[in-house]
Parts: C-alpha cells; structure tokens; sequence
C-alpha cells in the first residue's frame, strides 16, 4: 500500500457522517519546502467515515439525515455504495460520470462536517481511494479552510491528491497537513472529480479521516 503525505501550511487563509473515532495517536514527519519540514506532529484522530454505517445510498445525501456529505452535480445513478472486501469498511463510495456533457462533468463531495480551525489550530485529512482502470480524469481530495462571513471564493483549499499526483488502480492513502486558519473559522473535507473533463470509469472513495494535532478531544459530530 502506498501513502504519500503532503504538507501544506497556511500563513493567512481564512451533523456528520464522519463518525467521532475512539482516539489514536501518531506521529507525522513533515516534508516539503516549508520551514517547519522535517518536525515531528504528533495527531489524535478525531472522524473517521469509512462508509460502513449507512444502510444504502440514499443517507449518504438525504437533507433529512443528519450528516453525510452535500453531493453537487451528481445524479442519483452517478453515485453508489458498493460491497468491497478490501475496504477498511467493506464498503466503498463509487462515483461514475453518465451525465454526458463534456463541458460540466465536475463532481464535488462535501462533507456536512465543519471542523473548527483557529490560528492555533493543525489538522491531517487523509483520503484512501483507488480507481477503475477506464479513469483518467482529474481528482482532488483534501479540505477548504473558510474565514467565517466571507465569500466561498474567500476559502483556502489543501489537497492531498490533484492533478498532478494521480490515483492508481489499487488503494491508495493520500494526506495533507495544514495550520493556522483564521479565527472563527472552519476546516471542511472535500472532493472534486473529473475536474475540467470528461471522464469515463468510476473512482472510489474507502475513507476518509480527520486528525488533528495533540492535545485534542474528540467531539460528538453527530
């Protein structure tokens, strides 16, 4: 299994299916040009949605169920939850594109959870994905930071996975480190698929997980 980490940081930025986990240190060893490369973090998971608690697709957006994720330009045949028996859940969300207009083929998964991020504050978001051999469209993966009042165009993403790293056709862990959000504001895991194209097969997602620097608490999302 291949995990590639990548450290970004953020000098100026700005109820849940991501299920609050018992806690579980580590450590991580930053990387990158940044002048905090090579310091030793050391994290507390707090969510992980491994997509193991939903009893079919329908929870995964309904506006009635607390949690799960806001799915823009997804069409119900477009998304599924598909038994895997090498997912951490046994279950994976599987995205497809059938909608058939080159030029708006974006699918973008936000979660519903909002985590706070503070200037004092530093988080991991690692995402484990794979994708059908067909694939060959553009995916990020990661979280936005928003400054609270201001516009979406206002928002600082990080990604762990873009266009320039690619996804492999066996399950992959992707992470990305960020700190220092703005005051009041929110940390929010998301995903963009076939981003700028096109793009036949199917790209699944296994989980999702948000740590965030020692000491922490866990806190209830839901």
């Amino acid at each position: 299994m291949e995990r590639k980490v990548l450290a970004l940081f953020a000098l100026v930025v700005l109820g849940s299916s991501l299920a609050p986990a018992a806690l579980a240190s580590g450590s991580r060893a930053l990387d990158g040009d940044d002048d905090k490369a090579g310091d030793e973090i050391a994290f507390d998971t707090i969510a992980v949605d491994d997509f193991s608690s939903y009893p079919n697709e329908t929870y995964i957006s309904a506006a009635d169920v607390r949690g799960g994720y806001i799915l823009e330009n997804l069409s119900p045949e477009e998304y599924a939850l598909e038994p895997m028996a090498d997912a951490s859940g046994g279950a994976a969300l599987v995205i497809s594109d059938l909608g058939g207009n080159s030029t708006n083929e974006w699918k973008r998964i936000v979660s519903k959870a909002f985590f706070p991020y503070g200037p004092d504050a530093t988080y991991e978001v690692e995402v484990r994905m794979k994708r059908s051999p067909d694939f060959a469209g553009q995916v990020f993966a990661g979280a936005s930071g928003f400054v609270p009042g201001a516009a979406a165009a206002d928002s600082q993403d990080y990604f762990a996975l873009n266009e320039e790293t690619g996804l492999s056709t066996e399950w992959q862990e992707f992470s990305t480190v960020t700190s220092g959000g703005a005051t009041g504001g929110s940390l929010v895991p998301l995903l963009l698929i076939n981003f700028g194209d096109e793009a036949a097969g199917k790209v699944y997602l296994d989980s999702l997980t948000v740590r965030k620097a020692a000491p922490s608490e866990a806190f209830r999302l839901k």
